[in-house]
């Protein structure tokens, strides 16, 4: 089966498009959800704790602002889309490294060799800089 990588866009969560997750698991596809414990609304460790959204994020939202400051915009944009890129790499090479080790689950379902990434907002421009995340699965 395919997999689909879902990252939220900024102040998201794990959970917001459970719709399309569940529809594109129910066509075959693997669906793997991902938050950004910096930029989601909130987010769950391991252990279980709620880990809330950035002070320091949520003040660059504020303060960010295109019209203004070109310059000072896109430096912020670079930053939040390369703590997005390298969060989807990461989940994408454990997701490599766990199904060559042959574990078990959800793993044994996966066709890594097809892999794509969708999401939203600022993520969107995270999936485009993900090699391969743009090409179309079918199951």
């Amino acid at each position: 089966m395919p997999l689909v990588i879902f990252s939220h866009g900024g102040l998201g969560t794990v959970i917001r498009n459970v719709s399309p997750y569940r529809d594109l698991a129910s066509h075959g596809y693997v669906v793997c959800s991902i938050g950004h414990p910096s930029h989601a609304l909130w987010t769950k460790s391991e252990e279980g704790h709620l880990i809330f959204v950035s002070p320091e994020y949520v003040g660059e939202l504020q303060r960010e602002d295109a019209r203004t400051n070109k310059q000072g915009s896109l430096c912020v944009y670079q930053k939040w889309l390369e703590i997005c890129t390298a969060a989807i790499n990461l989940v994408i090479n454990i997701m490599l490294v766990k199904t060559a080790a042959g574990a078990e689950g959800m793993y044994m379902l996966m066709d890594v060799s097809r892999i794509g990434v969708m999401e939203h907002s600022l993520d969107g421009s995270a999936a485009l800089a993900i090699p391969g995340s743009v090409m179309i699965l079918m199951p």
